[in-house]
C-alpha cells in the first residue's frame, strides 16, 4: 500500500511539474507545394506493374504500427502528460490526414496533393475500432512486432468489408508500417524481443497482406534510435522518471543496457528490416516491400541552433512525437520514398525538416522500388493495347435470342472462355523483367493470349479482353500470376507448363 501511495505521489509531482512548464504547440506545414511538369499527375492508364506507380496513382493509404502510428499525444498540450493516452490519429505521420499539407505534413497529406480523392487516412482522435476516425490506420498503442500479424488480418477484413470505398483488385495501395520502439524498450529483460525474432513477425504480417491484397507498395520505416531518449533524459529529470521510473521504456534506463548495447540493438533491428526488403521476397508485378532507413543512424536528439534540446519535438511524455515532430519525420520519410533503393538517406535529422519537400525524379517519376531503382527504363514493359475499339451498327450486340445453333453465335453471345495448353497458354514469363530469366517460371496467366483477362483491351490485347468488349460479364478468364490449381487466379485456364499433346486429355 505504501508503495502505491509513493507511486501515486510521484506521478502527481510529475504532473504538477509538467503542468507548470509552458510550451507552444508548434506545427509544420508546406504551403504551395508543387512539382514541375506532369510529375504530380497520374499515369495515363492505371499501371499494372508496381514499379511504374506514380504518387498520384495511389488511391488508398493504410497503416500498421504502435502508439507512434496511432498518434498518441501528438496534439496533447505540452503541460499535460495524461493526454498522451489520446490517439491523435489524424496527426500521425504514417496514416493521418486530418489537416491539409499547408497546415501539417504527413504522408497522406502529401499524397492528397497528388490525388485529392485519396482514401484510408485517419481523422480525429480515437481507437482503431472506430471506423469513422481510424479508417485503414489500424495501429494499436503498446503494439510490438508480434502484434502486427493480427493487425494485418484486421486490415484485410476491413478492405473486404468496405468494397464501397476500395476496389481491391484495381486500386493501388500504400501500406505504411512502423514498429519496434516497444520491442527495444523491453528487450533488456525479454530475449524473445531480439531484433531477428521481431523482424520475423514483421515478415509474417507482410505475408498476410501479400497473400490477400493485390496492388500494394509496403513502405517499412526502419527502426529509430532509442539513444535519442537517453540523451534527452540526461538533461530532463522528469523525462527520465517517465521513461524508466514509471515504466514507459524500462530498458532505456536499465544499467546493463548501456549505450553500445542500445545503439547496436536498434541498428541490428534496422539492418534486419533492410535485409528483408533487399531479399525481394515480396517482389512481384503487383506487390513490393521497400524499407525507408532515414532513422537508422539518427542518434542526435532534436536541437535548437544553440545546442539545447528542443522539447517541442516530443509529446509531454518525452517519448511520443508532438504534431511538429510527426511533421518533421514525415518530410524525411517522403524524401526516402522518392530516393532510389541503395541511395536512400540513412541519417536524417529530427532537428531540421527535409525541406523543400521532395518531388519525384523527372527521369523516374515513380515511388521507388527495388527494380525501378536499378533501371527505371525496365519499370514498364512494352505492351500493346487497342483503345476505343468498336464495330459499326449492332455488330457488337448479342443475338436477340440465345442461339440454338453453333453456326449463328455472335462474339457477344459468348459467356464463358476456357483454355487448354502448355506454358504459352499459362503465360510463363509474359510479365517478367527483361533482365530476369528466372522469372519465366512464373505463370502470368492474366496476360496470356488465349485465356488472360488481367487488363483491359485498352491496355493489353488478348482474346478474353476483346470478348469483354462484347460481353462485360464474360467469365472464365485468368487474373494474376499462379498455377492452374489456384481457382481465384486460373479459373478456367487449366493450361499446364511442359504439357505435351498426349497429355491434353488429362489436363
Amino acid at each position: 500500500m505504501m508503495l502505491l501511495v509513493r507511486l501515486v505521489s510521484r506521478i502527481s509531482v510529475l504532473v504538477v511539474i509538467l503542468a507548470n512548464l509552458s510550451y507552444q504547440l508548434d506545427d509544420l506545414g508546406v504551403p504551395n507545394y508543387s512539382c514541375p511538369g506532369d510529375l504530380m499527375k497520374p499515369s495515363k492508364n492505371v499501371p499494372t506493374n508496381v514499379n511504374s506507380v506514380r504518387p498520384a496513382d495511389i488511391k488508398v493509404v493504410m497503416n500498421l504500427g504502435d502508439s507512434l502510428s496511432a498518434g498518441n499525444g501528438a496534439g496533447a498540450p505540452q503541460g499535460d502528460p495524461l493526454a498522451v493516452i489520446l490517439q491523435y490519429r489524424g496527426l500521425a505521420c504514417w496514416g493521418g490526414g486530418e489537416k491539409t499539407l499547408e497546415q501539417h505534413v504527413t504522408i497522406p497529406n502529401i499524397l492528397k496533393k497528388y490525388n485529392p480523392n485519396l482514401f484510408g487516412y485517419a481523422v480525429g482522435i480515437g481507437s482503431p475500432n472506430v471506423w469513422e476516425i481510424a479508417q485503414l490506420n489500424v495501429a494499436m498503442p503498446g503494439a510490438k512486432a508480434d502484434d502486427l500479424p493480427r493487425q494485418a488480418r484486421q486490415l484485410v477484413a476491413l478492405l473486404q468489408q468496405h468494397t464501397e470505398k476500395v476496389n481491391m483488385n484495381d486500386d493501388w495501395k500504400l501500406l505504411n508500417i512502423f514498429i519496434g520502439g516497444n520491442d527495444m524498450c523491453g528487450y533488456c529483460s525479454d530475449p524473445t524481443l531480439a531484433p531477428s525474432i521481431c523482424v520475423s513477425h514483421i515478415q509474417e504480417a507482410i505475408r498476410i497482406i501479400y497473400d490477400n491484397v493485390p496492388r500494394v507498395i509496403v513502405s517499412l520505416t526502419g527502426m529509430l534510435q532509442l539513444q535519442v531518449l537517453r540523451q534527452t533524459d540526461a538533461t530532463k529529470a522528469f523525462c527520465k522518471d517517465l521513461h524508466a521510473g514509471i515504466g514507459e521504456c524500462p530498458c532505456e534506463g536499465h544499467p546493463e543496457f548501456n549505450n553500445t548495447f542500445i545503439q547496436g540493438s536498434c541498428i541490428e533491428y534496422a539492418m534486419d528490416e533492410l535485409d528483408l526488403s533487399n531479399s525481394q521476397t515480396f517482389d512481384k508485378d503487383d506487390f513490393t516491400l521497400v524499407t525507408q532507413p532515414f532513422m537508422q543512424y539518427m542518434d542526435t536528439p532534436p536541437l535548437f541552433p544553440n545546442g539545447t534540446i528542443n522539447m517541442g519535438f516530443f509529446a509531454p511524455d518525452c517519448f511520443h512525437f508532438s504534431q511538429w515532430g510527426h511533421a518533421v519525420v514525415s518530410t524525411w520519410l517522403w524524401k526516402n520514398m522518392m530516393e532510389p533503393v541503395g541511395h536512400k538517406t540513412m541519417q536524417g535529422s529530427i532537428s531540421t525538416p527535409a525541406l523543400p519537400l521532395a518531388c519525384p525524379d523527372s527521369n523516374c517519376p515513380f515511388i521507388r522500388t527495388n527494380l525501378n531503382s536499378r533501371d527505371c527504363s525496365k519499370s514498364e514493359l512494352a505492351d500493346l493495347g487497342v483503345p476505343n475499339y468498336s464495330c459499326p451498327g449492332d455488330l457488337m450486340k448479342p443475338s436477340k435470342t440465345i442461339p440454338t445453333n453453333v453456326n449463328s453465335v455472335r462474339p457477344a453471345d459468348i459467356k464463358v472462355v476456357m483454355n487448354l495448353g502448355d506454358s504459352l497458354s499459362a503465360g510463363n514469363g509474359a510479365g517478367a523483367p527483361q533482365d530476369d530469366p528466372l522469372a519465366v517460371v512464373l505463370q502470368y496467366r492474366g496476360l496470356a493470349c488465349w485465356g488472360g483477362g488481367d487488363k483491359t483491351l485498352d491496355e493489353h490485347a488478348s482474346i478474353s479482353n476483346i470478348l469483354k468488349k462484347y460481353n462485360p460479364n464474360l467469365f472464365g478468364y485468368s487474373m494474376g500470376i499462379g498455377s492452374p490449381n489456384v481457382w481465384e487466379i486460373a479459373q478456367l485456364n487449366v493450361a499446364m507448363p511442359e504439357a505435351f499433346f498426349v497429355r491434353i486429355g488429362h489436363t
